[in-house]
């Protein structure tokens, strides 16, 4: 307690007031000319930040991986992928941005890795090796002839399909929550909880100032894995698969919230206490009680060093009386939860349709008005400086596997390259096609 009192008098909490850009790596800038973004086209373009007057950013995963799902599925936790450019060029834009001061925070992906992930290669070969236990088996609930069935009834968030993946190796289903080769590690395993601390080490150690925690919620779940209810008001055909049953044992459960405490807890070890880190976490509050929730969040994970990101610009309509209630009580229960606890407001993510395309660019003005207003800090999402808006992506060209079927565009549309300037291209880069279709600035509907 001494020691954290100390911590709360000495270091400045960079994180107060901070304006953070999110960048999404593949879609920036360019600087090989091979249509995707890169390490190196950050670097060029930090005197822009600079100039915008955010005070640091966000980095979307540039770890090694097979794509799957465009970085959050992690096959060498510490290192940079060869598309991305180098841990070198990883160093340089940490030391050019410090230079600059502006701060950096970096995507960590707990709750799974890549199926090409070392560990996961070794796990799924027998029962009874080292890291046997690092991933989520189950034997099948039964057979019909020689075909084993699924552990329970959890679904996938992609496809809307069992998330129990079956591997003839072990004669065993793996969990993946996500895609197929993203299968989900093993939280109540100690050994995996100690692996990714040390993770964290390797990049405080480096100079990075935080961390952006994906996904959350799925890493506390009902250890006995029970089936999730029915949704009785879903209607085949009228939205995902996934909605056909009620989240409660796959994700939420308060465990997340230890695990997440161990986490931070790295973040104020000796080694890393010379200067303030921050890490923020990503969980949609299911809308029973968001207040309560996002409560919760503060109340068990340490608030010197984290926050829930604040999501009600992407899920309160746009409307100044469910805004004034949340507002106000919001900041009445912040006051009283702990004196270091922040908010940390987004209006936009890589995973959400672009601010103007959902509320024109009238409304998204006046919305960028009143986050830059809000106490705490926000998240500035690469192109809403400039009002980008969704790109409506042919369908031969959509990548994303979150896009069911090729029935949707999935989350293509806003993960567009950022459009610099009227040349071909829009100045993200000399390639004659870019990783995903680009259209030049254009005003939005209003």
């Amino acid at each position: 307690m001494n020691h954290l009192r100390l911590f709360q008098k000495t270091i400045p909490r960079w994180a107060d007031g901070a304006v953070m850009y999110q960048i999404y790596p593949r879609s920036f800038m360019d600087s090989n000319d091979d249509g995707i973004g890169d390490l190196p086209g950050i670097i060029s373009k930090l005197d822009y930040l600079k100039d915008l007057g955010v005070t640091g950013m966000w980095l979307s995963p540039f770890y090694p991986s097979p794509m799957a799902d465009f970085g959050y599925d992690v096959s060498n936790y510490r290192d940079v992928d060869p598309i991305f450019g180098t841990l070198e060029d990883f160093k340089r834009l940490l030391e050019e941005s410090h230079k600059r001061n502006l701060h950096v925070i970096i995507d960590i992906v707990p709750n799974h890795s890549s199926d090409e992930h070392p560990w996961f290669k070794a796990s799924k070969i027998s029962k009874d090796n080292e890291f046997s236990d690092w991933y989520i088996w189950r034997d099948p609930a039964a057979y019909i002839g020689n075909k084993p069935l699924p552990p329970n009834n959890w679904l996938d968030i992609f496809a809307g399909k069992s998330a129990w993946q079956w591997v003839p190796e072990r004669q065993q289903f793996y969990l993946h929550t996500f895609h197929t080769r993203q299968p989900d590690l093993n939280w109540q395993n100690q050994k995996v909880r100690e692996a990714m601390k040390d993770m964290l080490r390797f990049w405080l150690a480096m100079g990075v100032d935080g961390f952006r925690v994906d996904a959350v919620p799925f890493l506390g779940k009902d250890p006995e894995l029970k089936d999730n209810p029915i949704n009785p008001h879903y209607k085949e055909g009228s939205g995902s698969q996934y909605d056909s049953l009620i989240h409660e044992n796959d994700q939420h459960w308060p465990k997340q919230y230890d695990y997440l405490n161990e986490m931070a807890s790295v973040l104020k070890e000796k080694a890393f206490a010379h200067k303030h880190r921050f890490m923020i976490t990503e969980g949609y509050t299911r809308r029973i009680d968001p207040v309560g929730e996002y409560m919760n969040y503060y109340q068990g994970v340490d608030p010197a060093v984290a926050a829930p990101f604040i999501f009600e610009g992407i899920q309160l309509p746009w409307e100044l009386e469910p805004w004034q209630e949340f507002l106000n009580e919001f900041h009445d229960q912040l006051k009283i939860v702990h004196p270091l606890a922040i908010a940390s407001y987004a209006f936009g993510n890589h995973d959400q349709s672009r601010l103007v395309s959902r509320l024109g660019e009238t409304k998204a003005r006046a919305a960028a008005l009143m986050k830059l207003t809000l106490p705490g800090m926000i998240f500035v999402y690469y192109g809403e400086d400039i009002g980008m808006h969704d790109v409506d992506i042919p369908r031969s060209k959509v990548q994303d596997p979150g896009a069911a079927g090729g029935a949707s565009q999935g989350r293509d549309p806003e993960r567009t390259p950022m459009q610099w300037s009227d040349d071909p291209q829009a100045g993200f880069s000399s390639c004659s096609e870019t990783w995903l279709p680009l259209v030049m600035i254009t005003r939005a509907e209003t």
